[in-house]
């Protein structure tokens, strides 16, 4: 069986702390809770390392989201030269005598 590493580890805060990390990754944690989540965070072995995986995984879906907005939209799966060539044909079917 091969050797687990850290990356393949399920990294999941303290039970009593995961709204709290999920909501410090995110920034929507305010007030004396988020100072004691971080000071919880840097010394805990299993929020400090969710926490970590959190805002990385956060920062990656933020870079996809401005990819995917950036790329032009797709081009027709017909260009306008075939288009013609298909209403050409349609158009010889429906003009094309009848037994």
């Amino acid at each position: 069986m091969p050797k687990r590493t850290d990356e393949d580890a399920e990294i999941e805060p303290c039970e009593h702390m995961k709204d709290y990390v999920s909501a410090l990754s995110d920034g929507s944690l305010r007030g004396p809770i988020r100072w004691y989540t971080l000071l919880h965070a840097s010394y805990c072995r299993k929020c400090g390392p969710a926490l970590r995986l959190l805002r990385a995984l956060r920062q990656r879906m933020r870079g996809l989201r401005h990819s995917v907005a950036d790329k032009p939209a797709p081009p027709d799966a017909l260009t306008e030269a075939r288009r013609q060539q298909a209403q050409d044909a349609l158009d010889a079917i429906d003009t094309s005598p009848r037994p």
